[in-house]
């Protein structure tokens, strides 16, 4: 639900036009299957030398990885609505994003990341790419504003005051029970 096809398909022809391009899809693929059709596709596009699979990746190399990152992709679909906690880690770093143009992404503000539509997702790609390699300035300002978006909605003092207030309303509406089991 990564939408990784999508992001090798648009890389392809983005290399092709920057031949120094290099693409790192962070974290495992633990479903053999799914590892195959990566590795299909990376084969397909001509890509084996432009792009590495990392696998499983302690927070460390995560954050490793993240720093040397110019842009990152975050596309989800389906989704289930959760969040992400990869972009969560990448806005809190100041590295443009392109995501989704999808519900558990409509609350985060345009100017903090690259919304790409299901419709045209590889041309998308390929556009948002080239317009932050062509502007330099563009880019710090996502990723200025994708840091300030991240300390203003990730803060512990906020976050700490909406759950006690979602558990206040829990226990005054009676709606929602939280269950505890002891442990032995």
């Amino acid at each position: 639900h990564k939408r990784n096809h999508v992001t090798l398909e648009a890389f392809a022809k983005f290399s092709r036009r920057h031949p120094e391009a290099l693409l790192m899809l962070a974290g495992e693929a633990p479903d053999p299957a799914f590892r195959a059709f990566l590795t299909r596709q990376i084969e397909q596009h001509g890509l084996a030398e432009k792009v590495r699979i990392t696998g499983w990746l302690t927070d460390e190399q995560f954050f490793d990885y993240l720093s040397a990152a110019d842009v990152t992709v975050n596309l989800r679909y389906p989704a289930r609505g959760e969040e992400s906690g990869s972009l969560t880690r990448i806005l809190g770093c100041g590295k443009p994003a392109m995501v989704s143009n999808f519900a558990q992404f409509a609350d985060i503000p345009d100017d903090c990341v690259i919304k790409v539509s299901f419709e045209n997702e590889v041309e998308e790609l390929l556009a948002a790419w080239e317009q932050l390699l062509k502007n330099p300035a563009q880019r710090e300002s996502r990723s200025t504003r994708a840091r300030e978006h991240y300390r203003a909605q990730n803060d512990v003092d906020r976050v700490a005051t909406l759950y006690v207030e979602a558990c206040r309303e829990l226990g005054r509406t009676g709606e929602g029970a939280l269950m505890f089991r002891q442990r032995s």
